[in-house]
């Protein structure tokens, strides 16, 4: 039997949640998208929120018991991590949601969610949700940072990158290195670049030139391809909690 709209409660957290949670505009984004979804499935909706954003709740004092649903939206997801664990240690009593994760632990080994709508994973890969979003647009940069091994570049290419995502404004994705067990670049946008080479100017003038109109045509056509997979995680999230 379905679940009573009236009483149909849903919690959305996401690094917007935790004052070290360093939340983008694309966390944001993303947020105001499952919010949408879940009114319009005619929940009442909380956000959990920390300052400097508006209108939240403090998670750590809501009562598990209110909500039927607690939706984790967007950003990397690891196991080691404490305050995500809290947050879903606290929130036992419902259904526990992730929506437009990248989980960082293969889900044979680790996968918390009831159900789990990963932007990328072991599993599948699946378009940023926040590209559906109807906030005001920014740069979305997608940051790929490759974990420590050898004699490769790797200090020396991620703080380039720091540098760069510090200089521009925009909304940094992170994004899995693991392409043999998770081919992260469903959208088919064709920026890439080998750390041997690179430098900081490459970086910069090649963000200047994602800027362009010929750029912005094809970020056009790769957002527009990216939309009826996200029509897909819409209908899902509705599914489940709708009852």
């Amino acid at each position: 039997m379905a679940t009573d709209p009236r009483r149909r409660r849903v919690l959305i957290a996401g690094w917007f949640s935790f004052d070290e949670g360093h939340a983008t505009a694309g966390d944001l984004a993303a947020m105001e998208l499952v919010r949408t979804w879940a009114i319009a499935a005619g929940c009442v909706v909380d956000v959990a929120a920390v300052a400097p954003f508006a209108d939240g709740i403090e998670w750590r004092t809501a009562p598990p018991s209110s909500y039927t649903h607690a939706i984790f939206v967007c950003g990397p997801f690891a196991r080691g991590d404490e305050m995500k664990l809290a947050f879903l240690d606290r929130f036992t009593t419902g259904r526990t949601l992730g929506v437009n994760l990248s989980m960082l632990v293969p889900l044979d080994e680790w996968s918390p969610f009831d159900p789990l709508l990963e932007r990328d994973s072991t599993r599948t890969v699946r378009p940023d949700i926040s590209l559906a979003s109807n906030l005001v647009p920014v740069p979305l940069i997608g940051r790929c940072l490759v974990e420590p091994y050898g004699q490769a570049l790797v200090e020396a290419a991620n703080r380039m990158l720091q540098q760069l995502v510090e200089s521009r404004a925009g909304a940094v994705i992170e994004i899995d290195t693991r392409l043999d067990r998770n081919a992260t670049d469903v959208l088919g946008w064709p920026f890439a670049f080998p750390a041997d080479t690179v430098t900081v100017e490459h970086l910069l003038a090649a963000f200047d030139s994602c800027k362009t109109r010929e750029a912005a045509d094809l970020a056009g056509a790769c957002a527009a391809g990216a939309l009826p997979a996200i029509e897909d995680v819409r209908r899902a999230v509705i599914r489940d909690i709708a009852g």
